[in-house]
């Protein structure tokens, strides 16, 4: 059986400038202080002998998951990698073993993982709402899975993401989508990725290599969603056919597969999704670019970012929407024009992408030294491989790069794949590859995660981000029942995703502090401290929510303030439903205390809130911020700040009289003023507070 892009080569590919004009994206420059990537120690992930990673992707928690592959009939492998990448988990096995991959969504009850795998029988998608300790599966669908699947990250009508799952025809072999609305249960067949008009029928219809697809990636903005994907073809029907004779499968032509996806007018019935193909680059007949399956990626402002190997290079072209391509214009070589990677490398392979804010992008790939003396420079049995990670914050006009494996992971000819997540809170990059340096013929996957160097969300240095989320620390301590404040959260982790954002922390929406306090024995009063808190949202903010949950008993309930932009708060409390919904809330009185260390105070009779006895228990609290954006109504409100990052604050005790601590401010007077879903008296007298901040 052939398998896609690991065929032989026929000739060698010219060499290449080292030039690319850079994305004109007003991205941030990478500060003269920035270094280069670095990561901690790989961490070995366990039961993986024989596991080909064919997926990575970031779980709300800032954990990575993994997905590997070891064969037909063997079932994929499910690992996951702690926030701080110092620990490693395996979840298990899934139906089928190949063409395995994953992809986070929302899911009825709650938002959750799906996996897909390929079997005898077809594809088999399984969905979690426990972060891989359980899967619910599907009935093979018939088509077969090409691993890539991507999710829109709005609901549909039925309040689950539509999936695109990208398959191979089985009539023509052409890569096309399959769409589900029902988080995967079902799949309806969707048009091909390549378009008869854009592609000629010569380079992808008869005798000869097939088309290889890459990776699928979506993304939503002001005019609805688009899918992009890549798609590597042989150079026309006469280098087919050669190829069919010489049983040879070299592509030597890249095409940006850029998606349109519209509405049915029909009810009920899946979107549709028209392709158009723009070529990318055409390199010379014989070149094979498929050394690794192609990647593409899409930052935060819809710029678009091929990478593609040969063999020798790890070659990067970009476009600011994807239809602009010029196929005659010579790709970067990173493996020659990255600053910070080992002398000598002649061989590259298995490129992987991830985008995070505007310009700003990760490129990992395998690069070997020592060998080259081969026409395949990835096939010289004397090549030490290492894996190799470079960074862009200015759209690709430099480039920051580091070495991400310890050591040779491998000896000998070209290993396989190597996968890559970007987290785009913290934009910080994960990697996960094989390595079989101590066991020679039997590799083993490993991951690591990105410690220093610059952030692909903000551009900005990191700092040892390879910590806990929240260590105990002067800063950040645990709450505490008394003197409270219950919920603490570190300073500056409200991070601006946003398409038109800087990737910046928003001050008005990041927690800080949240506690309960008796007021008298019939009132509790709610109060999150934010880093600085405004009656007036960010320009680019339609509304913004502050949100503490906890539990009481059996029952899960809510406090809340929403501003809306022009309108005077709106304070409630009530109950979470069991999907995580909420019911509607009953209005209660609260204010909105603008400034550094503000406060959001919320005045809650105890009726209002199943009328606890003295004395009864309020647990897993825990404290969130949300941004509703102008410029995407369409993704609902977003998650901005979870405060702590992760478990839950202390319980509290209805009733309890605690002293203040020093670091949580009293209740200000004017929190008890008498509103009702309005303002406190004074708040047109502050100034808007803008969420941008130059360092």
């Amino acid at each position: 059986m052939r398998v896609p892009g690991r065929g032989s080569r026929r000739g060698a590919l010219a060499a290449l400038p080292v030039a690319v004009a850079a994305l004109a994206v007003g991205a941030t420059s990478a500060r003269a202080s920035a270094s280069n990537p670095g990561f901690n120690p790989a961490v070995a992930l366990p039961a993986s002998a024989a596991v080909t990673p064919s997926a990575e992707l970031v779980n709300s928690d800032g954990s990575f998951y993994v997905v590997g592959s070891t064969g037909p009939g063997t079932g994929c492998a499910l690992f996951s990698l702690s926030h701080n990448g110092s620990a490693a988990a395996f979840h298990g096995r899934t139906p089928g073993g190949v063409q395995c991959t994953a992809s986070s969504a929302t899911l009825k009850p709650s938002g959750g993982l799906v996996l897909t795998s390929q079997t005898a029988a077809g594809s088999v998608v399984g969905r979690s709402h426990d972060s891989g300790a359980s899967f619910a599966w599907s009935a093979a669908s018939g088509q077969f899975a090409m691993g890539s699947m991507a999710a829109d990250p709005a609901p549909n009508a039925a309040g689950m993401s539509d999936l695109y799952l990208l398959v191979r025809d089985v009539t023509t072999g052409l890569p096309r989508i399959a769409i589900s609305q029902d988080g995967g249960a079902t799949f309806t067949l969707g048009d091909p990725l390549v378009n008869a008009v854009d592609i000629a029928s010569g380079q992808w219809s008869g005798p000869g290599p097939l088309p290889l697809a890459g990776t699928l990636t979506a993304r939503r903005d002001a005019t609805g969603l688009h899918l992009y994907g890549v798609v590597e073809t042989a150079d026309s029907a006469a280098d087919r056919a050669a190829q069919a004779a010489a049983k040879t499968d070299n592509l030597n032509r890249v095409y940006a597969a850029l998606g349109t996806v519209s509405a049915s007018l029909t009810p009920g019935a899946p979107p549709t999704v028209s392709w158009h193909d723009v070529e990318v680059y055409h390199a010379p007949a014989g070149a094979g670019l498929n050394h690794g399956t192609p990647a593409t990626a899409v930052d935060s402002a819809g710029h678009v970012y091929e990478a593609f190997a040969d063999g020798r290079h790890t070659f990067f072209k970009s476009d600011l929407t994807g239809a602009g391509f010029n196929a005659a214009a010579a790709p970067l070589a990173l493996d020659s024009a990255a600053a910070g990677l080992p002398a000598g490398l002649d061989a590259s392979v298995a490129p992987a992408l991830g985008a995070g804010g505007n310009g700003k992008v990760d490129v990992g790939w395998y690069g070997a030294t020592g060998g080259g003396s081969t026409p395949d420079p990835s096939a010289d049995p004397k090549n030490n491989w290492t894996v190799l990670m470079a960074q862009t914050v200015d759209g690709g006009a430099t480039w920051l790069a580091g070495t991400a494996s310890p050591s040779t992971v491998h000896t000998g000819p070209a290993p396989g794949a190597l996968q890559l997540a970007v987290d785009q809170v913290g934009g910080v990059a994960a990697v996960a590859y094989q390595a079989d340096a101590a066991t020679p013929g039997t590799p083993s996957l490993f991951a690591t995660r990105q410690c220093t160097g610059l952030s692909a969300v903000t551009g900005n240095a990191l700092v040892d981000d390879c910590v806990a989320p929240q260590p105990a620390t002067a800063s950040v301590l645990p709450g505490s029942t008394c003197p409270g404040p219950q919920v603490r959260d570190a300073a500056g982790d409200a991070l601006d995703t946003s398409a038109a954002g800087a990737g910046g922390s928003v001050p008005e929406l990041d927690i800080l502090l949240a506690q309960f306090n008796a007021v008298d024995p019939a009132t509790q009063v709610a109060t999150i401290t934010l880093n600085q808190a405004s009656t007036t949202l960010p320009a680019d903010m339609s509304a913004a929510t502050w949100r503490l949950t906890w539990t009481q008993g059996t029952a899960q309930r809510y406090a809340q303030a929403v501003l809306k932009a022009g309108a005077v708060p709106v304070f409630t409390t009530g109950l979470v439903n069991s999907d995580g919904t909420l019911a509607a809330g009953t209005a209660v009185q609260g204010a909105i205390n603008p400034g550094a260390n503000g406060t959001i105070t919320m005045t809650l009779p105890l009726a209002t809130i199943g009328a606890p006895a003295n004395g009864a228990s309020l647990q897993n609290l825990a404290a969130t911020s949300y941004a509703l954006y102008s410029a995407t109504p369409a993704l609902g409100s977003v998650l901005i700040d979870r405060a702590p990052d992760a478990g839950s604050g202390a319980a509290f005790a209805v009733g309890q009289v605690c002293a203040p601590s020093t670091d949580a401010p009293e209740v200000p007077a004017g929190a008890l003023l008498p509103i009702v879903g309005g303002a406190a008296l004074g708040f047109a007298a502050y100034r808007r507070r803008s969420r941008r901040h130059t360092q």
